[in-house]
């Protein structure tokens, strides 16, 4: 029997008792009464030490009708989660106060939000199912067009590839620095918001001011390097306020505190329990303390970490990586999965990996080049999904952002 509530739930122990009896019951089919809950409760030898016919009369006169049910069980949960919280809160006490400190302040952080976690989802333990009831389940959540759906991306021509990304999955965008993999992704943030979708962004690269100057940048369509210079004039302040007000509404959390996979995981479980997160951004990789002897190792131990982070908040998952130097090398600079080979077991780990590459980086210094503004999305790997093609995208670094890639139109900004 699934309810809203559990034996746990009560405060009194003759409470618990019978309503472990009541499961009983309900569990096996058989009718539930004054005379079926005696016999149970005499069966299993609990009649007499919660009070017998006393304390069960009692319990039917104080409450007026069975008829709602479900909200007193409402109550319940609420005061039972209440004294779970301050439980909680006095062993953190404890725990914080103990000397010697057995553990560390992110082993006791990562602690408490996993409890915290487990008394906001009712403390449900994992369930083992059968095929039959996985088939089942997945039938009634394809009718539910509204329930596990994939999460765009904010880029027309992309989500057109792959369709989104579905909670659980790790899609890593590769690009070398300079690319705009940053941009690409703040800009995925910001457009992926203005659907709805609630988004948390952590960042081990950028500040914070210089996420809000970036965001203001492609939002309003002034040059970055105006915002970063302070040179604005008046145009430009009507402008800042008009985007203001689009933007400050926008279901998007930043942080830019956490660097070590325990801090990413309390951080990242905050923002799924507080606010709800669907999309969930890393930026970068490369910049998070992992463990290991070795760079290959702490990558891979980063990136394995992350793959699992996604699937246990069940939340869909991007995160940028650095690629190798070698790819430098070669005339065609078109990254390919060989440029993450210094960069752990991403290729294994990652359910999509997403090349940006932007060939007029690589011609800065050449007057004879023309530029095209022309950035490639390479879609290296995409389980369930179309692979080894490349979306197009025009590149505005200048306003921080990228657009949709439309030949027939001039490009915007």
């Amino acid at each position: 029997m699934r309810t809203i509530i559990g034996r746990g739930d009560f405060y009194s122990v003759d409470n618990q008792i019978l309503f472990g009896a009541l499961a009983e019951l309900a569990d096996q089919g058989r009718p539930v009464d004054a005379v079926t809950l005696r016999a149970e409760l005499i069966r299993r030898g609990q009649w007499d030490g919660i009070g017998g016919h006393k304390y069960l009369a009692d319990i039917l006169n104080t409450v007026p009708s069975g008829a709602h049910g479900m909200h007193y069980a409402g109550i319940m949960r609420e005061a039972s989660r209440r004294r779970q919280l301050i439980a909680l809160a006095n062993k953190l006490q404890c725990d914080c106060y103990a000397k010697p400190a057995t553990r560390t302040a992110d082993e006791l952080t990562i602690a408490a939000v996993a409890e915290l976690t487990k008394i906001l989802s009712d403390g449900n333990a994992a369930e083992i199912d059968s095929l039959g009831e996985i088939v089942a389940a997945t039938v009634m959540e394809l009718e539910d067009t509204g329930r596990g759906a994939l999460i765009g991306t904010g880029f027309a021509a992309l989500d057109l590839e792959i369709g989104g990304v579905a909670p659980g999955e790790m899609v890593l965008i590769g690009a070398r620095p300079s690319q705009g993999k940053s941009t690409l992704v703040r800009d995925m943030a910001r457009r992926v918001a203005k659907t709805g979708t609630r988004v948390g962004f952590i960042s081990l690269e950028e500040q914070k001011l210089k996420i809000g100057r970036n965001t203001i940048a492609a939002e309003t369509g002034i040059v970055n390097q105006k915002l970063r210079r302070k040179e604005l004039d008046a145009g430009d302040w009507t402008a800042i306020g008009e985007g203001i007000q689009r933007l400050v509404g926008l279901p998007v959390w930043y942080s830019t505190r956490a660097r070590t996979i325990n801090g990413i995981y309390a951080v990242a479980s905050q923002m799924v329990a507080v606010h709800r997160v669907q999309l969930l951004i890393i930026d970068y990789l490369q910049r998070i303390a992992a463990p290991g002897r070795t760079r290959y190792e702490q990558v891979t131990a980063a990136s394995l970490a992350m793959s699992d982070l996604f699937k246990q908040l069940d939340v869909a998952g991007i995160v940028t990586a650095q690629l190798s130097r070698q790819l430098l090398g070669r005339e065609d600079k078109h990254p390919t999965m060989g440029d993450l080979r210094e960069s752990g077991q991403v290729e294994q780990d990652a359910d999509g990996i997403i090349f940006l590459h932007r060939e007029d980086y690589y011609h800065l210094d050449d007057p004879m080049y023309f530029p095209t503004r022309t950035a490639e999305l390479i879609i290296a790997k995409m389980r369930d999904s179309e692979r080894g093609c490349t979306v197009k995208l025009r590149s505005d670094l200048s306003h921080q952002r990228f657009e949709d890639w439309t030949p027939a139109l001039p490009f915007a900004g």
